[in-house]
């Protein structure tokens, strides 16, 4: 007979070092913490929240591990696997019900407790598949000496992809900057601020520096980034020239929608004529003023309030005897678009009171007066002409639309005569808007290859405006940036300086192609609207950075500056409309009529080249119309908007009309 077979030993249970178990499990709880939560709002009360979670769970496991005295392996295999099976069911479970019941819940709290579900179901599918193989790896030496020297190889692995990578995005997109550039120059194209800012001028040949405005650019930032000037008092005496008081505002019984100016194609069918009574009512808040027997006419009060301002004024005129206008720029020490502009609102405040003033005195039967105020309205616009930056274009634009609602008011109520008329179409004679707006292309292409080229140099720099931004989105209608805040954060910091380079090409093709001849002809005076290049393509990686396209600001822009040009070649026309009812008490049948008595050649249509539409109304009126931005000729039709009220410029249908009111 044979011997029986020997009884094989009991297996016996691996060693587990439950220190290591421990480690682990922090160590995954703290990875999850830094994805989830950015680094403004991480607390290690986080970490110790989520790591009870896994500290429970692992003494729940010691003791399924262990098991009674005796009991065999198998036994004990079978008593674990069931327990993290029951572990994995409730937390699958507990996320489904959180997931689907919760979306809406916000707060540190609730997304820390799906942080810990994920990270436990994370935790017991990798129990699950690898039952065994966890826990009896984690007491063996010789896991852990071939862990590390697998590591230390993986680890050098990946920072050599990541070298290369970085190697090859940076030369990349250096090599796409380049070319771009190359490109661009020739076609006289400037990249550096210094190119496209005005030469400087002697300061007492500077309006900027005359005693009036020198103290604007009197001061210190503070860590806010607002101005702290030196002289306050200086600043709040010009800040006074505005044609709404502070004080009023503040006691009106109907502060908005303040009394307005008079305006041409203001979003309107036609021209708008300054309302003296409101500004009458309005100004009558002053008790001071109130106080004081009212004029013969509403105008004449406002003139009458508006003679407080008449020694600033006198500064004024003496400040625009200087031939030039030099903004101080800081080159080098700023970011571009951190410079601050305060002449802007201060000159936008001061035209606007000048243009209520000049329609006040065409009311009352100054026409003298009125054009001089006019005149100096137009002379602070011209302040800007050479300033080759958007937002200085822009406020040109709204103030030379205000002076043309002065321009309409006096031809409306038949207030100016022959020589006040070819004065003013002298003036509009050599305006090209679109040509000022292709300036504002050329600088803010400059600007923003500035801009890019700092953030690049200096990464701490261009988190800290990444954080910037994110608090003007917080205050914003609409979002500045795009992605997570810690994301931003780490392109910002850390991403690769071909990303640069990529975004600015990406960026300036967007503008730079706006300028074509196909769409904006600032030679020929066209505007081809629904020719619009398209935008150009995407980097791989554009959805991880931050900074959102500024390529609507810039149709935006082409938008207002077709509209304006449009509104001054309808003042042109009107002008030499005005004059020859004067000369006949009757407006022509065509425009024709008006060559070469009173204009040398008739302005066309920007959008079609056709002549400007024009019929007459009665015995007495007249209107003019483009066919506007739809290139659809609706017979002078309204300019119609958007149901839901969110029109922009450019996007409306209808025509751009020229069009007195039947009353003041």
């Amino acid at each position: 007979m044979s011997d029986p077979a020997p009884t094989p030993p009991a297996r016996q249970k691996p060693r587990v070092n439950w220190w290591r178990a421990a480690l682990l499990a922090v160590g995954l709880a703290y990875l999850g913490c830094m994805l989830v939560f950015p680094r403004d709002s991480f607390a290690f009360a986080h970490l110790a929240v989520l790591s009870l979670a896994p500290f429970a769970l692992l003494v729940l496991t010691w003791r399924k591990w262990c098991g009674p005295v005796g009991e065999s392996a198998e036994a004990g295999w079978l008593r674990f696997h069931r327990f993290w099976t029951w572990v994995w069911l409730v937390a699958a479970l507990a996320s489904t019900a959180l997931f689907a019941f919760g979306k809406g819940w916000q707060g540190d709290s609730v997304t820390a407790l799906r942080l810990s579900l994920a990270l436990l179901l994370l935790w017991t599918s990798l129990l699950l598949l690898a039952m065994r193989g966890i826990f009896r790896a984690l007491g063996w030496r010789a896991f852990w000496r071939v862990a590390v020297r697998k590591s230390a190889f993986a680890a050098a692995l990946l920072a050599t992809l990541v070298a290369l990578f970085y190697a090859e995005e940076n030369w990349r997109g250096r090599r796409a900057w380049e070319r771009f550039r190359a490109d661009w120059e020739a076609k006289g194209v400037k990249f550096t601020i210094a190119e496209v800012m005005p030469p400087p001028v002697r300061d007492e040949e500077n309006i900027a520096f005359h005693r009036l405005f020198k103290p604007l650019f009197e001061y210190t930032k503070s860590e806010a980034g607002h101005a702290v000037w030196r002289d306050e008092k200086a600043v709040r005496r010009l800040q006074s020239l505005t044609i709404y008081p502070l004080d009023l505002r503040q006691v009106a019984q109907s502060p908005f929608p303040w009394p307005g100016t008079s305006g041409a194609q203001n979003r309107t069918n036609g021209v708008v004529l300054a309302d003296f009574a409101a500004w009458q009512r309005f100004y009558r808040h002053d008790t001071n003023f109130a106080a004081t027997t009212p004029s013969a006419s509403a105008a004449a009060d406002v003139l009458r309030y508006l003679q407080r301002h008449d020694a600033l004024l006198g500064e004024l005129a003496e400040a625009l005897n200087r031939p030039q206008w030099r903004f101080p720029w800081p080159l080098t020490s700023e970011l571009p678009y951190d410079v601050l502009m305060p002449h802007l609102a201060n000159l936008k405040q001061t035209a606007t009171l000048l243009n209520l003033r000049a329609s006040a005195m065409l009311e009352v039967g100054q026409p003298d007066a009125a054009l001089q105020d006019m005149e100096q309205a137009w002379q602070l616009c011209q302040t800007f002409e050479r300033e080759p930056v958007l937002i200085s274009q822009l406020v040109q634009i709204s103030v030379q639309a205000i002076t043309m609602g002065t321009v309409a008011h006096g031809c409306a109520q038949h207030r100016w005569e022959d020589r006040h008329l070819q004065r003013i179409e002298a003036m509009l004679r050599p305006v090209n808007k679109l040509r000022n707006w292709e300036l504002s292309v050329h600088g803010e292409a400059a600007l923003l290859t500035d801009f890019m080229s700092k953030l690049r140099l200096d990464r701490v720099m261009a988190e800290k405006e990444v954080t910037k931004w994110e608090d003007l989105s917080a205050n914003a209608p609409e979002d500045l940036l795009r992605g997570h805040p810690a994301v931003r954060r780490v392109v910002m910091r850390y991403g690769p300086d071909g990303w640069f380079h990529f975004m600015l090409r990406h960026e300036l093709a967007n503008l730079l192609t706006k300028r074509i001849p196909a769409y904006m002809d600032t030679e020929a005076r066209r505007v081809h609207w629904q020719s619009r290049p398209g935008s150009q393509p995407k980097p791989w990686f554009h959805s991880l950075w931050p900074f959102l396209s500024s390529e609507e600001g810039f149709v935006k822009a082409a938008a207002k500056a077709a509209r304006l040009q449009t509104n001054f070649d309808h003042a042109r026309l009107a002008i030499a409309l005005e004059r020859h009812w004067l000369r006949h008490r009757a407006y022509p049948e065509r425009l024709d009529a008006l060559v070469p008595e009173f204009l040398d050649r008739l302005p066309h249509d920007l959008f079609d080249g056709q002549p400007m539409r024009y019929r007459r109304e009665g015995g007495q009126g007249f209107v003019l119309w483009s066919i506007g931005f739809d290139g659809k000729d609706d017979n002078a039709g309204p300019l119609l908007t958007k149901p839901s009220g969110t029109t922009q410029v450019g996007e409306e249908t209808g025509d751009l009309v020229w069009r007195y009111p039947q009353s003041p």
